[in-house]
């Protein structure tokens, strides 16, 4: 099937392609963490269920609110916090 390239489309990518900047890298290279393991997968797939909707004109740009509180609530916080005490025993700061 052929790829649908929309002016939508080529909004994002440009909306993308503006942030490179801000881009950071993933610095966490332990084992999963304990909420990782359970509901990593699952915070993944509404992430991503989220993004392509609203790329793709499906929900609008405040829907991202919500999905926020979603991700938190679901172990993202969680996440997030076992995240950070890994890296202040790994990098003691």
């Amino acid at each position: 099937m052929a790829a649908m390239y929309t002016p939508e489309a080529g909004e994002v990518i440009s909306i993308v392609l503006d942030q490179a900047g801000f881009a950071y890298n993933n610095e966490f290279t332990g084992p999963p963490t304990p909420t990782m393991v359970t509901n990593k997968e699952l915070l993944t797939k509404i992430e991503k269920d989220m993004f392509s909707r609203i790329a793709y004109g499906r929900d609008p740009i405040d829907a991202f609110d919500k999905f926020v509180e979603e991700w938190k609530q679901k172990g993202g916080d969680q996440i997030t916090q076992e995240v950070n005490e890994w890296y202040k025993s790994v990098h003691g700061n």
